[in-house]
């Protein structure tokens, strides 16, 4: 099977602060990609306290996580990106 490469971005919320990390990943074989991206944003910080339709909070709720956007790209795209993210 060919390797599906996808870039994913992580919206970050902190009381008024709102930060954006993005990073690549290849997708597991058998892995659907919005299942996938909603994984990683719910253990984006390791020490997840609850999650609901408005994101994952973490830390007693101070820092919440979104997955903001994820998208299958070329593996050209991925090599050229992963020398910058």
């Amino acid at each position: 099977m060919k390797k599906r490469y996808i870039l994913l971005t992580v919206k970050i919320q902190n009381g008024e602060y709102q930060y954006y990390a993005q990073s690549l990943h290849i997708l597991p074989k058998g892995k659907q990609i919005l299942a996938y991206g909603e994984a990683y944003a719910k253990d984006f910080y390791g020490n997840f306290s609850w999650g609901d339709s408005n994101g994952y909070f973490f830390n007693g709720g101070e820092v919440a996580t979104t997955l903001d956007n994820i998208k299958y790209i070329t593996e050209a795209e991925y090599n050229v990106l992963s020398k910058f993210i």
